[in-house]
């Protein structure tokens, strides 16, 4: 009879209290984002609750402060299913996981505090001016969700990159199906011992960059982060395949980048990066097949608007301007959150915007002058350049040389070389000077440096300069044509062609035709240099400042691998919704891109905005709802009610809710809630519920009323969420037995 009376008060208790919290059951997404093997129970006032028995064991001290128990699982059971199986345990009044919550990740990069576009605090960088506090792609706030991007393999198509940076090394793609040095293709891809990509320009398995571009685009795609080095990409831990397409002065082949394409989409990439752009191509072209090719694959293409300050619906960057549904057109916005004065724009051709001055990323060691092949003419010699005029009517080489160094303009005090010193240059000749030579051998990626004033007939009267492996056979580098009004300009050619040349020379030939003449030119500070690419070459001085939106880019493409691995399922065009919809509205880019917006890599994760959701129940008709919201500025928040016929939505929030009275509930009902934050694309973040029985709203005043900071149902016998059919019967019973025993005192 003892027992009887402790079950009796047992169920006495259960009149008071409403349905547990945790009675349905919708568990947060995401990996880790609680302690797989613990919950924090909250014990009924006057419960009787013994978890020991139950096999669980108490893992906090217990000093009558605490009001939760933070309990330890059984062996093999879930959280999802212990929570279910004290869902209408009495003597709880609340049950939760235990939530894992993660700090904004800082890295211990030294430099992190100049990549403004991670984290703006209005900071100067670069002797800039201070920019706007939160005018970022809210990355760092996006590392508390994921920092590994190794899964999503971004192809840099570009310059190449310099894959024995110390802040890339890490970082780089190894195909896995290649054995290094053997001269067999062994995973048959058509591509020789390419190890960690290709190059294209120099068709070779060696895809280091002679230049700077790609290095500083892959750094912010993926530099390694917190390692202590340098600075971070937007993803830590990343894939970068190298690529190159363009030369050491950064131009290339459509051939060679459509080629690119097809590699990374054959060979595993999941987004390409194509910080590029000209104003040739057309709808369907070939490069635009290889896009469409990439798309087929599930290939994301990220790809610069250009750099030109002009409207891309109107006159057309490409690639950037093809309408492929993979295609994300990148525009560059400033520290204060402006369109940069030079990035091109499109309301229906640029996509979004992305940080693009004053980007702060790994490139190449400084270049090295080659020895003895560096001339300014300073010393009023011609310093061993062989000088000689030809008549291109015919005639044989003039016998009154007129090649010579001048003082009458120069780059550098005092001399420079000129085709004839002191006056016009004639018609019909053919000015030559050639340098001496130069030992290449072992050099890759040499590159002739000069500075060149011009004044000639425009598109008739040409300099050309040229280069040659041996004084024999030459080939043309570049060719200009036109005046540069007295102003000397620094220039670059890329003399890929005389790699390993251990007699290369290069010759400057100023053509003129029968008509009209002018001053003619002047070169000075002519350089051979050739790039440091060995591992004991680099320092912590491996890093610059860049504007572009080739720097934009990239952060986007960062982006897009961060929320990738951290959402496997999505889709190509999930994932591109995904950025271009969970943006920052920009004003700037109002009418310039076709979102206007600049993006925003917190937004776009998989996240959770409302968790540990309670109904309490205040009246007949009345509940009191409360949950955390984790504020990442969803869309709305949408409280649902089911009753039993499925959920309606009976109110909408705004951002940043945790509370919400539901003051019509119906009374003497079961009811169900659910609070779903939307983003700003519409999909469900995600959605957190609970469950509340009201009482009969003519209760007898005796009754106590049903409340409880969150309730906890009543189970006996099996029965669930509710008070027991058999109670009227066991009470009369209690009260009869009491009423014998009174009898027999």
């Amino acid at each position: 009879m003892n027992n009887f009376f402790k079950n009796m008060r047992l169920w006495t208790l259960c009149l008071g209290l409403a349905m547990s919290a945790t009675s349905a059951i919708a568990m947060p997404q995401g990996q880790d984002t609680f302690v797989q093997d613990e919950l924090l129970i909250v014990p009924a006032p006057n419960g009787l609750l013994n978890v020991g028995a139950m096999g669980y064991k108490v893992m906090n001290k217990q000093d009558g402060k605490t009001p939760f128990l933070r309990v330890k699982l059984k062996k093999g059971e879930t959280v999802l299913s212990a929570m279910n199986a004290l869902a209408g345990n009495s003597n709880i009044a609340y049950v939760q996981p235990n939530y894992i919550y993660r700090a904004a990740l800082v890295p211990n990069d030294p430099r992190f505090n100049e990549y403004w576009g991670l984290k703006n605090t209005g900071q100067a960088v670069n002797g800039g001016a201070a920019g706007t506090s939160g005018a970022d792609m809210a990355v760092e706030k996006a590392w508390g969700v994921n920092t590994d991007c190794s899964t999503i393999t971004v192809a840099v198509i570009d310059t190449g990159v310099d894959y024995n940076h110390p802040d890339l090394a890490t970082n780089i793609w190894s195909n896995a199906g290649e054995i290094a040095g053997n001269g067999i293709d062994d995973d048959a891809n058509g591509f020789v011992d390419d190890i960690r990509g290709w190059d294209f320009v120099q068709a070779d398995n060696d895809p280091m960059d002679f230049a700077h571009h790609g290095t500083h685009v892959a750094g912010t795609i993926g530099a390694s982060g917190n390692n202590g080095v340098g600075g971070t990409g937007v993803c830590w831990t990343s894939t970068i395949m190298p690529l190159r397409v363009l030369g050491s002065t950064g131009s290339g082949t459509t051939a060679d980048i459509i080629t690119a394409i097809d590699y990374a989409t054959a060979n595993g990439a999941k987004v390409i990066n194509m910080s590029l752009g000209g104003s040739g191509g057309f709808t369907g072209d070939l490069t635009d097949q290889a896009i469409a090719r990439a798309n087929a694959a599930g290939v994301l293409v990220v790809i610069a608007a250009g750099n030109s300050g002009t409207d891309n619906d109107t006159t057309p960057s490409y690639p950037a301007a093809y309408t492929q549904p993979n295609i994300i057109a990148v525009a560059a916005t400033t520290q204060s959150d402006a369109l940069a004065s030079f990035s091109n724009f499109g309301a229906t051709s640029v996509d979004i915007g992305a940080p693009g001055t004053s980007i702060l990323s790994t490139v190449p060691p400084a270049r090295s002058a080659i020895p003895g092949c560096s001339w300014n003419f300073d010393t009023a010699t011609l310093q061993g350049w062989t000088v000689n005029t030809w008549d291109t009517t015919g005639a044989p080489l003039l016998t009154t040389n007129t090649v010579a160094i001048s003082t009458e303009a120069a780059k550098s005090p005092f001399y420079s070389l000129t085709d004839t010193p002191g006056s016009v240059y004639a018609n019909n000749r053919s000015y030559r000077a050639v340098s001496p030579t130069c030992n290449l051998t072992g050099v890759q990626g040499a590159l002739l440096k000069y500075n060149l004033e011009l004044a000639s007939e425009s598109n008739f009267d040409y300099l050309y300069v040229e280069t040659s492996p041996d004084g024999v056979t030459w080939t043309v580098g570049s060719a200009w044509s036109g005046t540069t009004s007295g102003v000397f300009y620094p220039l670059e050619l890329d003399m890929k062609s005389l790699d390993g040349a251990p007699s290369a020379q290069v010759r400057f030939r100023f053509d003129t035709d029968a008509t009209f003449v002018l001053g003619g030119y002047h070169a000075d500070d002519i350089q051979m240099t050739a790039p440091n690419t060995s591992v004991a070459a680099h320092s912590a001085a491996d890093y610059a400042f860049l504007d572009g939106t080739s720097m934009a880019t990239p952060n986007v493409a960062g982006v897009a691998a961060l929320v990738w691995a951290a959402d496997a399922g999505l889709t190509v065009a999930q994932l591109k919704s995904r950025i271009l919809n969970n943006a920052d509205v920009n004003p700037a880019l109002a009418g310039k891109t076709v979102t206007g917006k600049r993006v925003n890599a917190m937004m776009a994760m998989p996240l959770q905005a409302a968790t540990g959701l309670t109904a309490t129940v205040q009246t007949a008709s009345s509940v009191s709802l409360s949950w955390v919201d984790n504020s990442i500025s969803e869309s709305n928040y949408r409280v649902q009610r089911d009753a039993g016929v499925g959920f309606a939505t009976i109110a909408t929030l705004a951002t940043n809710s945790a509370a919400y009275t539901d003051s019509a509930a119906p009374s003497n009902t079961t009811l169900t809630y659910r609070v779903v934050a939307l983003a700003r694309d519409g999909r469900i973040i995600n959605s957190a519920t609970a469950s509340a029985t009201t009482p009969v709203a003519t209760a007898p005043a005796a009754t106590p009323a049903a409340s409880s900071g969150g309730g906890g149902g009543c189970v006996m016998g099996g029965q669930q969420n509710g008070i027991d059919p058999l109670f009227p019967i066991l009470l009369a019973l209690a009260l009869g037995a009491l009423y014998r025993r009174r009898r027999n005192v």
